[in-house]
């Protein structure tokens, strides 16, 4: 008798347990046939991208660029951004460096304004941002 109440008690456990997993299932896969899969990703959000090659004449001396304590970057990627031409410099023990792309000038670390902007320039919301936070 034991064994069958044994049985009987880890059978409605599995039962309970399986149930809800199921349940769970159900109610996400019709949630996912009422919104569809885009929306809930928000890409519709996003702008996309203008793909174009940067303008290599218009580059000052790459060879220039150090970090603070004169190093030179290991990789340097050229990056087409809606503010122009840019540079991201990365450094072997620094972290990497945002360069404008013509003067060579250093832009990293970003103000709130230029950062806001950047990522303003990525979206197509039109409300101002709630807030900024430097991570």
């Amino acid at each position: 008798m034991k064994l069958a109440r044994l049985a009987s008690f880890i059978h409605k456990w599995l039962a309970l347990i399986l149930g809800i997993q199921i349940v769970f299932w159900i109610g996400s896969g019709l949630f996912f046939t009422i919104f569809p899969i885009e929306q809930i990703r928000s890409e519709y959000l996003v702008r996309s991208a203008e793909v174009e090659a940067p303008d290599l004449a218009a580059l000052g001396a790459l060879n220039t660029i150090r970090d603070e304590q004169g190093r030179a970057p290991v990789k340097l990627t050229i990056e087409r951004r809606a503010s122009g031409d840019v540079i991201v410099a990365e450094f072997p023990e620094a972290p990497p460096a945002l360069f404008e792309a013509g003067t060579l000038q250093r832009l990293s670390p970003l103000d709130e304004a230029t950062a806001t902007r950047i990522a303003r320039a990525h979206v197509t919301l039109t409300a101002a941002p709630q807030s900024t936070e430097l991570v």
